[in-house]
């Protein structure tokens, strides 16, 4: 009976070592997906910001509405690329929001739940 429950209780503390370390290897895989993620909004972000500042310069705002439809074309594009930056940044959010589930460190999870919520913040700001 003694042997058994050895045998049971070091059966479950090599189960519970690994789910630990399974959530881990887990955590860190979403942890990267979610960094590629921000990768290429870092990305979409510059092509927003640079045609921008390209088209909406000083002398193209002050011939508007002679130039309505050169700047609505612009803006179009702009208008998507933000769009696609918000869906990037609340992806990001969902990878980094599991990725914290996983974790058992309280501060770490803080922390990644943080910058989740601030990937959600900047989505909502893209859209308005």
């Amino acid at each position: 009976m003694r042997a058994a429950r050895v045998s049971l209780l070091t059966f479950l503390l090599v189960t519970l070592t690994g789910c630990t370390l399974l959530g881990e290897l887990q955590s860190k895989v979403l942890l990267h997906q979610a960094n590629k993620l921000m990768e290429r909004d870092t990305a979409v972000t510059q092509q927003w910001s640079d045609e921008f500042l390209e088209v909406f310069t000083p002398t193209n705002r002050a011939q508007f509405p002679a130039n309505r439809n050169f700047l609505s074309t612009h803006a179009r594009q702009i208008t998507n690329l933000l769009d696609e930056s918000s869906s990037l940044n609340r992806r990001a959010a969902d990878k980094y929001e599991q990725a914290a589930r996983l974790l058992n460190r309280d501060q770490r999870r803080r922390g990644l739940t943080s910058i989740a919520a601030a990937l959600r913040k900047s989505a909502e700001v893209n859209e308005i």
